[in-house]
């Protein structure tokens, strides 16, 4: 299992100084009881990882966007994608920017430096990659892990694209990152999909499976449904019948476009996502969901969360998730987890709480309140407030005295 412990991300147009750096890594002190109850997954002496993560800010910080990038540096140098895969993305970017990626396995450290730039025709292409390697040793400073020095012991340059051979380089493409030669040889050649994705699912309604859906699954959301069966699952989603049956053992058979009809968005979101988390927890790999509170109940995203920080997470899978809402942060476990979104100007910033908190991070404050108190500034200012009060008096009075108006003629 390769996993990945920090992203650098330099050339973001509406990013703080064009940068962002997502850690996946525990910043805090770990005590045994987060490692037992599965709050993070050691994986090395020296390394933590963190289970879950969460973005939170108001409107239009950049939330999905970076959800988005997320997806992007893992699906490139994990899952092997192409970079033209996110040309979706192509407007974050300036002309030039570059990744600074560091992975682990197996008692080495990988740091995975890549050039890009836009070519003329508007797509992708890596200029220039550079990876290096470190041995990880019990000496090693938990401080120093993401600092290379190739004149130390067990540091050194592991491959270079410009310098690769070109029997190698006629069978890479512009777009495929040189990190695929480490990957294919750690896992023998089985790459899978890693990351899912519920991003673009969050108001759709709509089963994302043609799989036999466990009956646990939907009890969970809807106990008065005993089975979905899919009918015709090799036909097209629009030809697709799916037959539902329930307590009191009236069965009905409807179309799966028109499944929402008859079935709660909470539901069909639901059973979607408990079907992704299967998927994520058995391979260990990274679940991104965007505004989990859409149709979920408070105690059904904090069932959620617990999923991944418990010992079911025994292969290290990831949960990252955004939200608007304060109090679902008091679920997550540490403030190393909690990324905080905010605007400076017209640009994205995104910091996380235990750094933004500094010595004021203590546990007998809960989360929610210091982000509502307004410190992180990541809340409509009362000033804000009273303009609205202000517009919406203004617009009412206007209102009611066209009316009167008109009713005097």
């Amino acid at each position: 299992m390769i996993h990945i412990l920090r992203s650098e991300i330099e050339g973001l147009s509406l990013f703080n100084n064009k940068k962002v750096i997502f850690d996946l890594v525990t910043e805090k002190n770990v005590t045994e009881e987060d490692v037992v109850n599965g709050n993070v997954k050691r994986i090395d002496e020296l390394i933590d990882k963190l289970n879950t993560i969460a973005l939170v800010g108001s409107n239009a910080t950049g939330k999905t966007t970076q959800l988005r990038l997320i997806k992007m540096v893992i699906s490139i140098f994990l899952s092997l994608d192409s970079l033209n895969d996110f040309e979706n993305l192509a407007d974050q970017f300036e002309d030039t920017f570059r990744f600074t990626n560091y992975f682990y396995n197996a008692k080495t450290l990988y740091k995975v430096e890549s050039s890009v730039e836009k070519t003329a025709t508007g797509d992708f292409a890596f200029t220039e990659e550079t990876i290096y390697s470190k041995k990880i040793y019990p000496s090693h400073k938990k401080s120093e892990l993401f600092s290379f020095d190739l004149t130390k012991r067990g540091q050194q340059e592991l491959l270079r694209r410009s310098s690769l051979p070109s029997e190698m380089k006629a069978f890479l493409r512009d777009d495929d990152t040189i990190f695929s030669t480490v990957v294919r040889k750690i896992m023998n050649n089985k790459v899978q999909d890693i990351v899912i994705d519920e991003i673009d699912m969050t108001n759709k309604n709509k089963l994302t499976t043609k799989d036999t859906i466990p009956v646990e699954y939907i009890k969970y959301f809807d106990p008065s449904i005993e089975s979905i069966r899919i009918l015709s699952k090799d036909a097209p989603s629009e030809k697709t019948n799916v037959e539902v049956t329930f307590k009191n053992d009236s069965a009905i058979q409807v179309p799966l476009i028109e499944l929402s009809n008859y079935l709660s968005s909470g539901t069909i979101k639901g059973i979607n996502l408990f079907i992704d988390i299967e998927k994520t927890l058995k391979n260990g790999g990274y679940l991104i969901i965007d505004e989990i509170e859409n149709h979920l109940h408070k105690s059904i995203i904090m069932n959620i969360i617990q999923m991944f920080a418990n010992t079911l997470n025994k292969n290290g899978a990831t949960l990252i998730f955004s939200t608007h809402y304060s109090e679902i942060i008091d679920m997550v476990p540490r403030t190393d987890m909690i990324y905080v979104a905010t605007k400076e100007g017209n640009l994205i910033q995104l910091k996380k709480m235990s750094q933004v908190l500094g010595e004021e991070d203590r546990n007998d404050k809960k989360k929610s309140e210091v982000l509502l108190s307004g410190k992180l500034d990541n809340t409509p200012t009362y000033k804000d407030l009273k303009r609205v009060r202000s517009k919406l008096r203004s617009s009412i009075s206007e209102t009611a005295s066209e009316n009167n108006g008109g009713a005097s003629k």
